[in-house]
């Protein structure tokens, strides 16, 4: 996995938290 693969994949998974966080 290259760096950029690396960094597309936290911020996917990032953004999917911040979608499903219950604020």
């Amino acid at each position: 996995m290259s760096l950029a693969e690396y960094v597309f994949s936290r911020a996917s998974h990032a953004s999917l938290v911040v979608l499903h966080a219950p604020t």
